[in-house]
């Protein structure tokens, strides 16, 4: 057994509770290759760890599963959008949230924050934001 670290691998759980770790180069490979038949309805959570310094430059959206975010370090401003509405949702160390499935989401970072992400990844929907996105 070795001591890994989630800044430079994922690790997917899978539903029959299997954890595979992925480097993660060779996960976005996967997961954006329609023909890889690892890349399917039924991957499983991803956990992942991510630090930022500077706010999202994207709006994300996972339609087939929750998303949980909690926070590690620093302070972050979650928006969300529901019911055609900006909810923002301040995340301090300790602290998480729920993201529900179909929840367009993107964050302002307040201080350096670095959270642990638990992901069902399959066909996250990306939109870059833009002069026309308000946040």
């Amino acid at each position: 057994m070795q001591v890994k670290t989630l800044k430079d691998e994922y690790v997917l759980a899978d539903p029959k509770g299997r954890a595979q770790v992925w480097k993660q180069e060779d996960f976005w490979k996967m997961a954006f290759d329609k023909d890889n038949p690892a890349n399917n309805p039924k991957m499983g959570y991803l956990m992942s760890q991510f630090s930022f310094e500077t706010d999202w430059d994207s709006w994300e959206m996972h339609p087939n599963g929750d998303e949980v975010v909690f926070c590690i370090s620093g302070h972050i401003k979650f928006i969300l959008e529901v019911d055609g509405e900006q909810r923002v949702v301040e995340l301090k160390p300790g602290q998480y949230i729920v993201v529900p499935q179909n929840t367009r989401h993107t964050a302002k970072i307040a201080e350096p924050s670095s959270a642990l992400f638990l992901t069902w990844g399959y066909g996250t929907e990306n939109r870059k934001i833009d002069e026309n996105t308000s946040v």
